[in-house]
């Protein structure tokens, strides 16, 4: 799958990979603390994209991304 993470306040890149699930079909992206971010997935065509922040009171696990 191809992810992408970008920072949206500074605008830049901060994941742009083509990367493999594990055997339970997660991927996991360490990101550096208190960032606002887009992280955007691809696979065969189909792509999704949501918000995603990296501060404390935020969830560190995210498992709600459909693909369209």
């Amino acid at each position: 799958m191809r992810v992408r993470v970008e920072d949206r306040a500074a605008g830049t890149t901060l994941v742009d990979e083509t990367l493999t699930t594990h055997d339970n079909g997660f991927v996991g992206l360490w990101l550096p603390r208190d960032v606002d971010a887009t992280l955007s997935v691809e696979v065969d065509g189909r792509t999704t994209s949501a918000p995603l922040s990296t501060t404390s009171a935020d969830l560190t696990c995210v498992t709600t991304l459909r693909l369209v």
